[in-house]
């Protein structure tokens, strides 16, 4: 009886060896053939192939949403190429949205406040035009993002020559990569060194990015299919006023989600006035109709809602006053709104850095001791100074009409329509070519 519980026991141990070598061995095949086919590729003269690619490339090849995650890629593929090449960008580097966000448009970061396709930071956003605010945050903007993106990599790569530090500084901080080059005691040599001595929050963007360009060239030997996307039909409007989202789905029987797949950067409950609002084009002669009432109707009322949990989230205890962290809230932001510098805020919360998370009880005042809270810091300043900036692009823009192109548009046909030179609607819009895409936004001036 023991004889044969010994022998039981001797065929399950060399079953799990067995298990072990044959997985080890799937591995290393693995290993070998992604090596091999990613060697095909121009991009591996960039940045070499590394063991801890393997699994990446394996959990990236399992992802349930892949198929509908290279689709989106592939239909701004061109684009990507496009914007990346004016700017004199190396266009391997559109990979990037795929590694860092997955491409998802409404993507969010704790890291440095990150949001988009393209994972942008705040600062480095506003930096490079793009309106982020309460209500808009174009980082949820494809195109306009891109553009952002494209003068952020041409700036870092007058700083590093070498592409892999271009990624590196891209998803960490070029502050972040100095740092770790001198800490690290780096030589220039391997990239995998850095990797692997360095500490970064974001390291994994060396892998992840291999891992997105493998997939990109290889989807079809796995029998992975890819969707068209479709570009709907719409319209653009500029609003009079501010109108509350419920309400245009009231009036012009809109679906939600559409209305917020055609404006992704909107981040209110209310639509923005003088700002261009993206429709379905079926619905514009709704929109016209119903317009004034839209108007008349009383936002505040409409946003009650809002209010009410703002009211909520912002409570006083006594001499302190403490406010919730909501979705899209920074420390610059809450700083400059309550009056009180970055540091005050870090000081009062035992904060190390600046990561804050949703539903986070912050202090945002104590007392009286206004000579202590009204000092401003240096990047408060500069959040104000971006602001003003925006306020009278903003109010620039008024002057201006945004056509969105639609399938079928020409140079021509949009010249004609506003009464412009084909040469001036270029001139306006910095475009090198008469080529223009289906649902690019194009500035003309009245």
């Amino acid at each position: 009886m023991m004889h044969k519980r010994i022998h039981k026991k001797e065929k399950y141990i060399v079953g799990c060896i067995f298990f072990v070598f044959i997985g080890s061995l799937i591995a290393q095949t693995n290993d070998s053939l992604y090596i091999q086919r990613y060697n095909q590729l121009s991009v591996s003269s960039k940045i070499s192939y590394h063991s801890v690619v393997t699994p990446k490339i394996d959990q990236k090849l399992k992802q349930t949403t892949l198929s509908e995650r290279l689709s989106i890629f592939e239909a701004y593929h061109s684009f990507f190429d496009s914007v990346l090449t004016e700017y004199g960008v190396d266009k391997d580097l559109a990979y990037i949205t795929l590694a860092i966000s997955d491409m998802r448009v409404k993507f969010q970061s704790k890291y440095f406040h990150k949001a988009g396709i393209w994972a942008l930071p705040y600062m480095v956003a506003v930096h490079y035009g793009l309106i982020v605010n309460d209500s808009i945050d174009e980082r949820f903007d494809i195109r306009k993002s891109t553009i952002a993106a494209a003068k952020y990599l041409q700036q870092l790569a007058t700083v590093f020559d070498n592409f892999a530090e271009v990624l590196l500084a891209y998803a960490n901080s070029p502050v972040e990569l100095k740092n770790n080059k001198i800490n690290s005691d780096w030589q220039g040599n391997s990239i995998w060194y850095l990797y692997e001595n360095g500490d970064f929050y974001h390291r994994d963007i060396l892998p992840d990015y291999i891992a997105a360009v493998y997939c990109v060239h290889f989807y079809k030997t796995y029998q992975i299919l890819l969707r068209q996307i479709e570009n709907p039909l719409v319209d653009t409007v500029y609003l009079s006023n501010k109108v509350a989202y419920k309400q245009l789905k009231k009036y012009l029987q809109i679906d939600s989600a559409c209305l917020y797949a055609q404006n992704p950067c909107l981040t209110s409950n209310c639509l923005p006035s003088n700002y261009p609002i993206v429709l379905p084009k079926n619905k514009m002669a709704d929109f016209y109709q119903w317009e004034d009432s839209l108007y008349v109707l009383d936002v505040s009322n409409a946003n009650a809602e809002v209010e009410a949990k703002d009211k909520m989230e912002e409570t006083h205890h006594g001499e302190t006053k403490y406010h919730i962290v909501k979705s899209g809230d920074i420390l610059g932001k809450l700083a400059t709104k309550y009056h009180i510098s970055v540091e005050m805020l870090k000081k009062w919360n035992n904060l190390k850095n600046d990561m804050i998370y949703v539903g986070q009880k912050l202090i945002v005042g104590k007392g009286h001791n206004h000579h202590e809270v009204a000092e401003k810091t240096e990047r408060i300043e500069k959040i104000e100074e971006v602001e003003k900036k925006q306020l009278t692009q903003q109010s620039t823009e008024k002057k201006s009409v945004v056509y969105v192109v639609r399938n079928g548009d020409t140079l021509g046909h949009i010249a004609k329509k506003y009464n412009v030179s084909i040469a001036v609607l270029k001139k306006q819009n910095n475009l090198k070519t008469d080529k223009i895409f289906v649902g690019q936004q194009l500035t003309i001036e009245k």
